[in-house]
C-alpha cells in the first residue's frame, strides 16, 4: 500500500485552541503534516487521510521542547474559519469549553 506525506504551512492571526493542544495557542505559522494511504482496488488514484498533526509552538518561536499534535481537520479547519473572522469570533472560540 502506497502512502505520502504531505506538508503546509497554517498562519493563524489570533491564538486559537485545538482540542488536546493544552490552551490556547499564540497566533503565528505552524506545521501542517497530513499522513495519507493510497486505496486500492479503485480504476482511479485516491488517497485517505490516516493522521492529521500540527506541529507545537509555532515557526520562530524558539524553545526547547516542539511537539507533534494529532488534529482533527474539521476542527482546524472551524478555527481558520474563526480566525479569519477576526478576534471576537476568536475570543469566542477561546472561551468555548473543549469537548
Amino acid at each position: 500500500m502506497m502512502t505520502r506525506t504531505s506538508k503546509a504551512r497554517i498562519q493563524f492571526l489570533h491564538p486559537f485552541r485545538l482540542s488536546g493542544s493544552g490552551g490556547p495557542q499564540p497566533a503565528g505559522t505552524y506545521w501542517l503534516i497530513i499522513d495519507e494511504e493510497e486505496l486500492s482496488g479503485l480504476s482511479f488514484v485516491t488517497y485517505r487521510t490516516v493522521l492529521a498533526m500540527l506541529q507545537v509552538p509555532a515557526l520562530g518561536r524558539f524553545t526547547p521542547i516542539s511537539r507533534m499534535l494529532p488534529i482533527n481537520l474539521d476542527e482546524l479547519d472551524a478555527c481558520i474559519s474563526a480566525d479569519r473572522q477576526g478576534p471576537a469570533s476568536n475570543a469566542l472560540r477561546l472561551a468555548a469549553p473543549v469537548a
